[in-house]
């Protein structure tokens, strides 16, 4: 009894932190179209379409918040690798920030919801704040700083994500777009926010299920034909050694399809050469028809390499 007390006392004060301060109103847009962790800000372009939700979140970042460049730079790069989900964060310099997107219910009374959705859209995006400044804390030394990718990854091995945190000076917007999305957007100094997860996940746990949750990311973004953030993700992956026999045959097919052909073949190259014992032979059978088709101004001797992998299978 005294432990299910405790533990409705720890839920009451997380749900008190979280209550949102109300903004006088909400503002209405009319129509209009890493990593986390200080990726590239190249803005909002990507190949294919972008989701609803990143759309209606790059358009009020882009052209209605009011946070430094830097920080909507990184906001926008951060929602563009990462289409899978409705809520991200991530980190730039000394702030820490959180966008979330909730569809607003349909009908014809549907703008009688727009304050409640409003305040939970807030309520949610500062819970996103303190989350991603916690797991900073706690897994941030091992360089797990795509903050949405890893929220992911712990997400996908608990149950629960218990949290203590309180915040400061926090930069807060909360817009409605087009009359479908509800846009609610944060960003705090990290010297400004206080967040200790309870009882957090191992390391070794947590890596493992990061590395499998960026490579289904990353393979999520080749569907795209976004391949130039799908090898970005490789590229976070392989300088952490987090790093699997299929995410170099993923990172080699990016980098084809850039065009990077002297890349590709270097990532061949040490994938056949990590994984010469590997047991899979359509592992070798996938390398060996990569390295065969790449130009032969590579400098692949006739019949070493492609050969080699191909003899595997």
């Amino acid at each position: 009894m005294h432990a299910f007390h405790s533990v409705l006392a720890l839920i009451v004060t997380v749900l008190l932190l979280f209550v949102p301060v109300l903004r006088a109103a909400e503002t209405q847009y009319p129509d209009q179209q890493v990593a986390g962790g200080g990726a590239d800000q190249v803005g909002a372009e990507t190949p294919g379409a972008p989701t609803e939700a990143q759309t209606a979140a790059w358009t009020v970042i882009r052209e209605h918040a009011a946070f430094p460049e830097a920080v909507k730079a990184a906001m926008t790069t951060v929602i563009r690798q990462h289409p899978e989900t409705t809520r991200w964060s991530g980190q730039v310099g000394e702030y820490i920030f959180a966008a979330v997107v909730l569809p607003l219910p349909q009908g014809t009374r549907r703008e009688s919801f727009f304050t409640a959705y409003a305040s939970r859209a807030d309520m949610t995006c500062s819970h996103e704040l303190l989350l991603a400044k916690g797991l900073r804390d706690v897994y941030g030394e091992a360089k797990l700083d795509d903050l949405t990718t890893l929220r992911a990854a712990l997400q996908r091995i608990a149950s629960d994500i218990l949290l203590r945190g309180e915040r400061r000076e926090v930069l807060r917007q909360t817009s409605i777009f087009r009359e479908q999305y509800v846009v609610a957007l944060a960003v705090g100094r990290r010297e400004n926010l206080r967040a200790r997860l309870i009882e957090p996940a191992t390391l070794t746990l947590v890596k493992d299920s990061y590395m499998e949750v960026m490579h289904g990311q990353a393979r999520n973004l080749m569907t795209q034909e976004n391949w130039k953030d799908a090898v970005g993700f490789w590229h976070h992956l392989h300088s952490r050694k987090m790093v699997s026999p299929e995410l170099y045959l993923d990172a080699a097919t990016c980098f084809v399809k850039l065009e990077q052909h002297k890349d590709a073949l270097i990532v061949l190259k040490e994938a056949l050469d990590v994984y010469e014992d590997y047991s899979d032979p359509l592992y070798f059978e996938r390398a060996g028809l990569l390295l065969e088709n790449l130009p032969e101004e590579q400098g692949i001797p006739a019949g070493s390499l492609p050969m080699f992998a191909l003899g595997q299978s």
